[in-house]
């Protein structure tokens, strides 16, 4: 096994590292693509804490709860991330293609209900060529969801040119969306679940 975990970090515009994340649960999966089998504890460990760092811009701060990938699986850390304050997620990632495709928006949608906060997928999307020639495909469509689910902007990068009806393939973007506390703060006020949940 690795000695580290996968991990992302946040910068400050300085440079100064804010903070280290190293991910808590690792992939493990046989998905009918051309890779097939996905064992990520076969190399890497995984992390054990959870990270919750703040982002400040010139107007605010922000409590950035931080996951990666396959997090997005696990509803009960973004709950906790919540807990500890979190008022957006983030979750850079590589889904497969089956599996982006089947469960990558729903899974987005989902944690940002469960937290009540704004989650951002940034997500990377092609084919990925391993040394021993397997080829792994990953189903990017970066998105970003509000609070309550809705979906405030995504990227797909195959789609439609809304102009010229034409399939347009670009190989990034930038996906931008506001953060609007007060209006998430009371979504949180008109649901509020973290004062109703009994189980942990």
């Amino acid at each position: 096994m690795a000695d580290c975990a996968k991990s992302v970090q946040l910068f400050a515009p300085d440079g100064t590292r804010v903070a280290r994340y190293d991910k808590i649960h690792l992939f493990t999966a046989t998905v009918a693509d051309k890779h097939g089998s996905y064992n990520e504890a076969a190399t890497f460990e995984p992390g054990t804490q959870t990270v919750v760092a703040t982002v400040e811009s010139d107007h605010a701060a922000y409590q950035l709860g931080m996951m990666i990938c396959f997090d997005l699986r696990f509803p009960a850390l973004a709950q906790r991330l919540r807990q500890a304050g979190a008022d957006l997620l983030s979750a850079p990632s590589a889904f497969t293609y089956l599996t982006g495709q089947a469960h990558w928006s729903l899974l987005l949608r989902a944690r940002a209900l469960d937290s009540q906060c704004m989650v951002v997928g940034s997500a990377q999307g092609g084919d990925h060529v391993y040394k021993n020639g397997d080829i792994r495909q990953t189903w990017g469509h970066t998105t970003i969801t509000a609070f309550d689910g809705t979906i405030i902007n995504s990227y797909d990068a195959s789609a439609l040119d809304k102009t010229t009806g034409n399939e347009k393939n670009q190989d990034y973007a930038m996906v931008l969306a506001t953060l609007d506390k007060q209006n998430q703060q009371q979504g949180r006020q008109k649901m509020p679940i973290f004062d109703c949940h009994r189980l942990a």
